[in-house]
């Protein structure tokens, strides 16, 4: 391969990858809200959002949480990694058998 070529690829790359990254000013907004569909009251903790004395068969409203890595404590212990440009809500279900399920909400 020429140097021309290896050169113009290096560039094709870095513009891609740039392309891929948060533009400087630009923001991202991650909020999460609760639906616990079992037969009792719980209580989640999802980084610095907390929500207390979830009723059976109810939804919180949306709290914000940061992009990342965040430690998931009360009734349920684990870990949830939202990302992404741009706004974003998320729902985590608590399932009846006490399954959980986290989706992204349009």
């Amino acid at each position: 391969m020429s140097r021309v070529m290896v050169a113009a690829m290096i560039v094709l790359m870095m513009v891609f990858f740039l392309a891929s990254c948060n533009p400087v000013g630009s923001t991202s907004s991650h909020k999460v809200r609760v639906f616990n569909m079992m037969s009792k009251p719980v209580t989640i903790v999802i980084g610095p959002a907390r929500f207390d004395n979830v009723g059976s068969n109810s939804k919180t409203s949306f709290k914000e949480i940061g992009e990342g890595k965040h430690n998931v404590g009360g009734d349920f212990s684990g870990t949830l990694t939202v990302s992404g440009r741009g706004d974003h809500k998320w729902q985590l279900d608590i399932l009846r058998n006490g399954e959980t399920f986290i989706h992204e909400i349009d």
